[in-house]
């Protein structure tokens, strides 16, 4: 609140003109902007826990591309050319075979094994419509261009 000293010595008014209480909101909007737009940055790095590398917890860039790939699938069991193309060639499930991916969740448990071009990773997988356990299979992988692809998918 705005107070000031009266025209008579030791005598204190209080502010209560329109234009008074307009200066005084109009300050503290500049005062908590630039406050907001000093501290933002910091609050963007510190999040919630601080900044966490996603890749370290894959082992690594490539076994973060491997981790999107599977967490990917699920879209891909419903679009016939992408579901393909997520394969190394000749590898893709055709027909009924492929129908069998409909239906689950994808999830990769832990760290890939990359050796060199190929790798193989714990693949965790839940009914969609229940979000039941049904198993865990190890998938084999393998880089072409560049771009990992799957090898063997198996079934739980």
């Amino acid at each position: 609140m705005g107070y000031f000293l009266g025209r008579s010595a030791g005598t204190i008014k209080r502010r209560t003109t329109p234009s008074s209480w307009g200066a005084l909101a109009a300050r503290r909007f500049l005062l908590s902007s630039c406050l907001l737009v000093s501290w933002s940055p910091c609050l963007l790095l510190a999040g919630c826990g601080g900044p966490t590398n996603l890749a370290q917890n894959y082992g690594g860039e490539e076994g973060k591309k491997i981790a999107d790939l599977v967490s990917e699938f699920e879209d891909l069991t419903n679009r016939p050319k992408q579901f393909e193309e997520a394969f190394v060639a000749g590898a893709a499930p055709k027909g009924a075979a492929r129908k069998k991916y409909v239906g689950y969740q994808y999830r990769l448990v832990g760290r890939p094994t990359i050796s060199g071009e190929t790798a193989t990773a714990t693949v965790a997988f839940e009914k969609s419509s229940t979000g039941e356990k049904a198993g865990e299979k190890t998938w084999e992988f393998v880089r072409e261009g560049g771009t990992w692809k799957i090898k063997a998918a198996p079934l739980p």
